[in-house]
């Protein structure tokens, strides 16, 4: 018991030392950005004893779902566990870096990453479905350190009411509890979308010090309770990893990459087998390359599969041409599925 009680220590301390100004604060959530998926008080104690993790797991998840084994003499990460018979006690997690493949691993760990020139195309999707700007002078004038800030920003008016709400309920002895309610929205809504933002650029691998200063952070010293601070800590947690990360560019990451496969093989079943299609990204923008392959009369065949397979992006739907039918290559409604197509009418589209 001794243990779980220096543990709840050094959580409270902890909690208390990391906005006792912004230099602090960024420092957590530097460690937070690869922590989000865990519960705010968890963050917090893996930032105080092992700030340079990037993924944390218990050594039976190691085991079982990788096939990984916990290195000889590695010191586990004693987090506090509530749901032991209503008597708290220590649990332990692993970085990744306490660990080691095995003969039995068949599946590693692969390890989220953002690519600028592969997921362009999926920050552009993610600002759409928040109703952000996407005009290309726009785009082609900012950088990408200023589109997630403006995601962050948007998503924080979107939670805004329920964050006040929360703040109002446990603002007591807490220099919230001093300001007044416009000061209190204000700050509120400053501090979490810079922090949302913040933690997104760092777990993508930008800098987000190119873009922000310390002193962008200092109002952060008004959370200064245990209660204030993990209602911002879990909020902004949650933002990056529930809807810009996870629920956000990894949604449009994959939707993007089976969009891609379906396209290919929607394609190759209709091409002479002597053809070859392949398709690739740059700056977010596809490219097909279409290859003949050595047969006779083999440069008038490629023109006439160039031709069969014209792709066009409408709406931001993607269409395959051929003699003026638009055939959707991803079936979204039942008349799609049916195999219904579309003729273009009133002008170039």
């Amino acid at each position: 018991m001794a243990k779980v009680y220096n543990i709840q220590n050094l959580l409270m301390d902890k909690a208390k030392e990391i906005v006792n100004g912004s230099n602090n604060w960024l420092q957590f959530i530097n460690s937070a950005a690869y922590t989000y998926k865990y519960p705010f008080e968890d963050q917090i104690l893996i930032f105080a004893q092992r700030p340079d993790a990037k993924a944390c797991a218990t050594m039976e998840f190691w085991n079982k779902r990788f096939h990984r084994w916990v290195n000889k003499g590695a010191k586990g990460i004693p987090l506090i566990d509530y749901n032991s018979g209503g008597y708290p006690k220590l649990r332990y997690v692993f970085d990744i870096s306490d660990t080691h493949t095995t003969r039995y691993t068949v599946q590693d760990v692969s390890l989220w990453e953002f690519n600028k020139e592969k997921h362009g195309e999926a920050i552009l999707n993610l600002e759409n479905s928040f109703n952000i700007s996407s005009d290309d002078a726009f785009l082609e004038n900012s950088n990408l350190e200023l589109r997630i800030y403006k995601i962050a920003q948007r998503l924080t008016n979107l939670r805004l009411q329920d964050v006040l709400y929360d703040i109002e309920s446990y603002c007591n002895d807490s220099l919230m509890e001093e300001l007044y309610e416009y000061n209190t929205k204000v700050i509120t809504r400053d501090i979490l979308s810079k922090s949302a933002a913040y933690m997104t650029m760092k777990r993508m691998d930008l800098n987000p010090m190119e873009y922000f200063e310390a002193n962008d952070f200092m109002e952060v010293i008004n959370f200064n309770t245990f209660d204030m601070i993990s209602i911002l800590g879990n909020y902004t947690s949650q933002m990056v990893g529930g809807e810009i990360i996870r629920g956000g560019l990894t949604r449009e990451i994959n939707k993007l990459k089976l969009q891609n496969k379906i396209r290919q093989e929607n394609v190759q079943n209709i091409l002479p087998k002597d053809i070859s299609l392949s398709y690739s990204m740059s700056e977010g923008k596809r490219s097909v390359k279409i290859e003949n392959r050595g047969s006779e009369g083999g440069e008038k065949k490629l023109k006439e599969v160039k031709a069969m397979v014209e792709m066009k992006m409408i709406n931001g739907v993607q269409y395959q041409v051929e003699e003026g039918i638009y055939n959707p290559i991803v079936k979204e409604s039942s008349f799609e599925r049916m195999g219904g197509t579309y003729r273009m009418e009133g002008g170039n589209t």
